[in-house]
């Protein structure tokens, strides 16, 4: 693993929320499919078989929830 220069001081709590010991770029990349905010796009490995509603961090925007419509009786 290449060592990195000017680390962020949050690093460890990003590496702790991804369940990750050390910096990793292409750990980082398998544990976030490599999708930022408004991607359409993602990284899918061998055998996985996401979709874009699995992986997109803005669901409420790319899939508003469906009216339930017991709610208006």
């Amino acid at each position: 693993m290449a060592k990195v220069a000017n680390l962020p001081p949050y690093l460890g709590q990003l590496l702790a929320s991804l369940d990750m010991q050390a910096y990793n770029r292409w750990g980082i990349v398998r544990k976030t499919h490599g999708v930022m905010a408004d991607d359409e796009i993602w990284t899918r490995f061998k055998g996985e078989t996401l979709t874009h509603r699995d992986v997109c961090l803005r669901k409420d925007l790319y899939y508003p929830k469906e009216p339930n419509f017991i709610e208006f009786l």
